[in-house]
């Protein structure tokens, strides 16, 4: 520390100047289009909110339809539709094993089924719908399964275990 303030003191007499550090040289910035600058609140207050604000929620008003106006046709239900009416499908079961060579679904049935039924069979990978072409007990062939019965039924596609399987209600 005294050493330190005796040389201090002899670099004043001599007329020493303390070394300046050098920086590194400034990057050329590209050209392209000007930045705004950010407003003097804004830069003062730029590192001072940590916490997100919250969102505000937004306010849902409740439409009425006030009487005496049009409703628009799309609105309207069409009368063929309602004549139309979609197909109730029931659940007929779930596919617990399937063998993808044969293309052959397994699954415990739940309601009585025959062949030529319209069947769906919806999972998570899987959509579409059939009509039961081929069923088999044991390896053999069946026209008619009854409730409770695990059966083999040929599929279109491939299915995963898991998949429902449902019936149209005729």
């Amino acid at each position: 520390m005294v050493l330190r303030k005796f040389f201090k003191a002899l670099g004043r007499v001599f007329g020493f100047k303390k070394r300046k550090k050098r920086r590194a040289p400034r990057k050329k910035r590209r050209a392209g289009p000007r930045r705004r600058p950010v407003s003097r609140r804004r830069q003062r207050h730029y590192h001072r909110r940590m916490v997100p604000r919250r969102k505000k929620r937004a306010v849902r008003h409740k439409t009425r339809r006030r009487p005496g106006k049009p409703v628009h046709r799309a609105s309207r239900p069409s009368k063929t539709a309602k004549s139309h009416a979609k197909t109730p499908w029931i659940p007929a079961g779930e596919i617990s094993h399937y063998f993808p060579k044969v293309k052959a679904a397994v699954f415990k049935c739940r309601v009585p089924l025959a062949i030529g039924d319209a069947v769906w069979i919806k999972g998570k990978n899987t959509n579409f719908r059939q009509t039961v072409g081929s069923m088999q007990i044991d390896r053999k062939p069946i026209e008619r399964a009854s409730k409770g019965q695990e059966i083999g039924l040929g599929v279109l596609r491939d299915v995963c275990e898991g998949d429902g399987i449902y019936l149209a209600k005729t």
